[in-house]
């Protein structure tokens, strides 16, 4: 085997993978269009006949994922074909890019921000939300950010009661009052 032939398969191997790879991209934004179109032509309520128990042929995942799925189908900057190239795999992934306006997405494309190794959780710094954080008992807490504490600490002067939080989070908010899981704060007065 020559170089020359080493160098074509790499090339024939490299192509017929990238190409795999967009199909699972375009396979997520094809099952959130079909979800869409039988959401808008079944009869009222048999939409979530798709999902139930009782159906033998309902599909392998949740009602919820459903509207996730149909989320990133919906999303215009996401349904771009021009971006399919740069979009990770992951419907967890993509679904968190749908929460950013179309505008601050393409954006975000154009700095190169968004590439197919990104994870969930570099979806959720991007879009600016509640951070996902593992704890020590391998739930997961959500954290608002930072600055965002700052800020309405400034405009309130401070916080009172955080009705949800845990000791480790009280250190950045700096409650004078707060409940942590056990104490369930939709439960307290």
């Amino acid at each position: 085997m020559t170089v020359c032939d080493t160098a074509l398969q790499v090339s024939q191997w490299s192509h017929a993978i990238r190409a795999r790879w967009q199909d699972s991209v375009d396979a997520i934004l094809d099952v959130g269009r079909m979800l869409t179109e039988a959401k808008a032509n079944l009869p009222h309520g048999q939409f979530g006949r798709l999902f139930a128990e009782d159906n033998p042929e309902r599909l392998p995942f949740t009602d919820a994922t459903a509207r996730k799925l149909m989320a990133i189908s919906r999303h215009a900057a996401l349904g771009n074909r021009a971006h399919v190239h740069a979009l990770p795999p992951a419907w967890g992934t993509l679904y968190e890019l749908s929460k950013l306006p179309e505008d601050k997405l393409e954006g975000a494309f154009s700095a190169g921000l968004i590439h197919p190794e990104m994870e969930r959780q570099d979806a959720v710094a991007l879009v600016g939300g509640k951070s996902p954080r593992l704890n020590y008992t391998g739930d997961y807490e959500w954290y608002t950010p930072g600055p965002i504490i700052e800020k309405a600490r400034a405009v309130l002067g401070g916080f009172d009661l955080d009705p949800a939080t845990s000791v480790i989070a009280n250190r950045v908010v700096q409650a004078e009052q707060i409940f942590i899981v056990e104490d369930d704060g939709l439960e307290q007065d």
